[in-house]
């Protein structure tokens, strides 16, 4: 049963609960630094997660908001934060007008606790979808320390 899933699910509403909220384009959902308990659940629309990167460099468009993941209806993020209570590592910024599932992850993390099965469903997309990004990332890695590597053979 997967998150999308559970909203409609009497005992998750009952024990967990959920709001819908309603982003417009370019709206700021959660920023870099700020702390936060909330998982949210894309149910429409478009977002953008991305890295501010700070410093001087060749490409400084690039350097201001770095790209790291798009999400589409049914993505899920925040969930980082309810599992080791920092603070958000990204941006995510509405592309779109959309609505969002927002979850409070104390709650949640006790319906995982209380209902071991849903539960289990719930850590496993959580997994899935944080074995995609870090997939992703390692390309990333790779990537530019294949430009760096190239950029210092030149010089």
């Amino acid at each position: 049963m997967s998150l999308q899933d559970l909203l409609e699910n009497q005992d998750f509403i009952q024990q967990v609960g959920w709001t819908k909220e309603q982003y417009q384009a370019n709206d700021i959902i959660i920023d870099i630094g700020t702390p936060g308990h909330d998982v949210f659940l894309v149910l429409s629309g478009q977002l953008h997660v991305r890295t501010i990167l700070e410093g001087h460099t060749k490409h400084e468009e690039l350097a201001r908001a770095s790209g790291l993941a798009k999400l589409a209806p049914g993505d899920v993020f925040g969930e980082l934060s309810i599992f080791d209570s920092e603070p958000r590592s990204a941006q995510v910024i509405a592309v779109s007008d959309c609505e969002l599932a927002k979850i409070n992850g104390q709650k949640l993390i006790q319906f995982m606790n209380a209902n071991p099965a849903q539960g289990y469903s719930i850590i496993h997309d959580f997994f899935m979808n944080l074995s995609a990004d870090l997939r992703q990332s390692n390309l990333r890695t790779q990537t530019i320390l294949q430009l760096y590597l190239a950029e210092q053979s030149d010089n």
